[in-house]
């Protein structure tokens, strides 16, 4: 039988071809991605991320309000759709911020609360890395199911939020912001707390906060620098900062390293490669990401 977190991934990636944003650019983005990958395996899929920012501009249609809010989604999604490919086998999940995909586990530990008021961060997406234990979950996806076995073992789960934006210059000081928040579990002489329904951020096994850009400016090289403002901003995030471009020392990791510096440890082989390659003999595994033949 099926393991529950594959079916859980499988819809995961069956909504974002149901999002406008996502199906819309999908065409041009698989023909930009089957260039990429001329060879099926890990290695080729997983260095997919240095490319992510072309492949995302490839549809590029000029700047203005509306095409910024439908590039930041579109972002978000492909990030969920590459992330989710590289971990297919594991034990780690990316999920869309929607009540469908969202166990209310983590909901209530990453809620801010303000005097009476309750928010939560600009969560684009959420990292989930179970422990072993989620192996013996088998059947259809059930988001009660996954909440149940979050709060059971849930000194045994890490969880990761990614903040994904297109534009660095205007969005680095959110990030940096609400990792403070996270990172101090709130600030009690302000009235300003994190968690609620008595579930905290500390229960878990871990929680960092990420970044993921793509920026929209076409000199990366020349604008985006260790002195600049908005590097500077996210430096010392917690769960580090990233592009869909190849590293660059001082600035930003390609997005491809943050398997190796979050996930890696959630693989059932081995590793996160070996998930990866072992999945990828069935196509039953994977045809359902839509970008090979």
């Amino acid at each position: 039988m099926k393991k529950m977190i594959e079916d859980y991934r499988y819809n995961i990636i069956k909504s974002l071809f149901e999002l406008k944003s996502f199906y819309t650019p999908w065409p041009i983005w698989k023909k930009q991605i089957k260039k990429k990958i001329k060879e099926l395996n890990s290695n080729n899929i997983i260095n997919l991320g240095d490319d992510l920012r072309e492949i995302m501009f490839s549809t590029n249609k000029g700047r203005n309000q509306s095409t910024q809010s439908a590039g930041g989604k579109a972002w978000e999604c492909l990030i969920c759709w590459y992330l989710n490919l590289c971990l297919v086998g594991s034990k780690t999940i990316i999920i869309r911020p929607i009540k469908a995909f969202n166990p209310k586990v983590i909901k209530d530990a990453i809620s801010v609360n303000y005097s009476t008021f309750s928010s939560n961060t600009e969560s684009d997406l959420m990292a989930i890395k179970f422990s072993e234990e989620i192996n013996s979950l088998e059947g259809s996806f059930n988001i009660d199911d996954i909440d149940k076995h979050i709060s059971e073992n849930i000194d045994k789960i890490s969880i990761y939020n990614i903040q994904c934006k297109t534009n660095w210059n205007d969005n680095a000081q959110i990030p940096m912001l609400w990792d403070i928040v996270y990172q101090a579990e709130g600030f009690k002489t302000n009235y300003i707390s994190v968690g609620s329904n008595n579930r905290k951020l500390s229960h878990f096994n871990e929680f960092k906060y990420c970044f993921v850009t793509a920026p929209t400016q076409k000199n990366t090289n020349k604008l985006f620098k260790q002195s600049s403002t908005c590097v500077k901003r996210v430096h010392n995030i917690s769960g580090g900062n990233y592009w869909g471009m190849k590293t660059k020392q001082g600035v930003a990791f390609s997005i491809k390293e943050i398997i190796t510096k979050h996930f890696d440890d959630g693989n059932n082989l081995g590793s996160i490669r070996a998930d990866l390659n072992n999945s990828i003999k069935n196509i039953n595994n994977y045809q359902y990401f839509d970008f090979a033949d």
